[in-house]
């Protein structure tokens, strides 16, 4: 396959609310001039969207709304599974030829004209792990272990303590306003993790990129000890409850729950935006299985778009936490911060009306 090459520049001292025109190039070859909005990061009066689980195929309408309504979002937030270019190996990817590097560029390119006027954050899902879902036989090395994740994105990892290696990507935080905002890596990393050195089937090998849950805990402990945090918001991919029966591999849940919602009880985090589920889901205020009151609110959003398509509502044991759910059409999520509220909704990619609301207000 061809060779690509991934840049990222650093750029500072820009104003909060200024515009920047910006142009792209390398040698000769440059991009149309581009511009974006620089946030004010110190407000506490902002909107935010969210997306998941989001490829080529069957994401056109949320793509063409979030592009519509770029500029009412300060940013764009991807709870894990970018692009589906893996799914080329088992030839439910039909969009861009037959290669996985194509199929992520196909992706990136119907994103321009969104991420370069807003800024567009992810975190990592089990299509991120290598070219192949099946395995990494066959991967090169610069597409094994989170590489294509890891390179074509730019997190704020080293800035947020998470790594001192650029492009470290799977797990930082970062701070808007009063919201203090923390993406973690629920494929890698934790005990029993679904991706390890040694995985061999079902996704390849991965992980063995530090001390997640230490870090995790150090950087919560800290935000919910400052008194100008008024709310805390995690993102990852995979879900701690949800009407779905199975998942692989066949514990996951179960593990991926064991290490990050103690962690998230502790530390008093109040929303979990979270993907993997092809649906809409809002759970209620949960902890250990149990509704409870200043329990974290669990929100699958993994239905903006896959050529695996919208997932049907399961048959499993949780739906005693679940609040409301939409298993028919594609969406994104809006957050909304007020000061000392916070509004969630669910917003249908086709109508752009609003499916799902909440109301969340500061308990600090």
């Amino acid at each position: 396959s061809k060779s690509r090459y991934h840049h990222d520049v650093i750029v500072s001292d820009l104003e909060p609310g200024e515009v920047y025109e910006y142009i792209t190039g390398v040698g000769s070859a440059s991009s149309e001039p581009f511009t974006f909005h620089m946030i004010d990061y110190k407000s506490t009066k902002f909107k935010a969207a969210f997306v998941g689980d989001m490829g080529v195929n069957n994401s056109q309408a949320t793509i063409d709304l979030l592009t519509k309504n770029r500029d009412q979002y300060a940013w764009v937030h991807h709870v894990g599974d970018v692009s589906y270019a893996d799914d080329f190996d088992v030839k439910i990817e039909p969009s861009s030829g037959d290669g996985y590097d194509d199929v992520y560029d196909l992706f990136q390119d119907e994103l321009e004209t969104l991420a370069a006027a807003t800024p567009y954050m992810v975190s990592p899902g089990n299509h991120d792990v290598t070219c192949r879902v099946t395995s990494d036989l066959g991967c090169p090395e610069q597409q094994r272990n989170f590489s294509a994740f890891r390179e074509r994105w730019r997190m704020p990892s080293i800035e947020s303590g998470s790594s001192t290696v650029e492009h470290h990507n799977v797990w930082y935080s970062y701070r808007i306003g009063n919201v203090h905002f923390v993406s973690i890596d629920t494929e890698s990393d934790f005990p029993n993790a679904p991706t390890k050195p040694s995985t061999k089937i079902g996704g390849g090998a991965g992980g063995g990129f530090g001390d997640q849950l230490g870090w995790l805990k150090n950087d919560l402990k800290e935000a919910n000890e400052d008194e100008s945090v008024d709310f805390i918001v995690a993102m990852g991919h995979r879900v701690f409850y949800s009407s779905s029966i199975t998942d692989w591999p066949l514990l996951a849940v179960k593990h991926v729950k064991e290490a990050f919602e103690p962690i998230f009880h502790e530390y008093n985090v109040d929303l979990y935006v979270c993907g993997h589920k092809h649906f809409y889901e809002r759970g209620k205020p949960s902890f250990d299985d149990k509704e409870a009151e200043g329990g974290t609110i669990q929100i699958i959003n993994g239905a903006s778009g896959c050529n695996e398509g919208v997932e049907g509502e399961g048959k499993g044991k949780a739906h005693h936490l679940i609040a409301k759910g939409n298993y028919e059409s594609t969406g994104y999520g809006e957050l909304e911060v007020d000061g000392k509220g916070m509004t969630w909704r669910y917003i249908l990619s086709e109508s752009g009306s609003v499916d799902d609301e909440i109301v969340i207000k500061s308990r600090r």
